[in-house]
């Protein structure tokens, strides 16, 4: 595993981390958390990703980033419960 210098290591299994290039992509499991996928909003700070249910006006998942990682949100793709998010570097 290759520990890449902007994402904090955490054991959660229930998101990976893989970065392609310029791009980060995140893929999250929400299966058996009794989630409408459809429901889901994905928000990012300089630090976090936040996974908002927005039907509850929670938050499910919070990730965290090492500090200013300078990333937006490029796209998110729902399926079958599992979310992939799409990040890339701001210029």
């Amino acid at each position: 595993m290759r520990v890449l210098p902007f994402i904090q290591v955490d054991e959660d299994p229930d998101f990976d981390i893989i970065q392609e290039g310029n791009k980060i992509n995140i893929y999250v499991d929400l299966r058996g958390k009794g989630l409408n996928i459809d429901n889901i909003q994905v928000k990012i700070n300089s630090n976090s990703v936040y996974i908002i249910d927005q039907q509850s006006n929670s938050t499910v998942k919070t990730i965290n980033l090492a500090a200013n990682t300078n990333l937006q949100v490029s796209e998110v793709r729902k399926h079958n419960g599992t979310l992939l998010i799409i990040l890339e570097k701001n210029n």
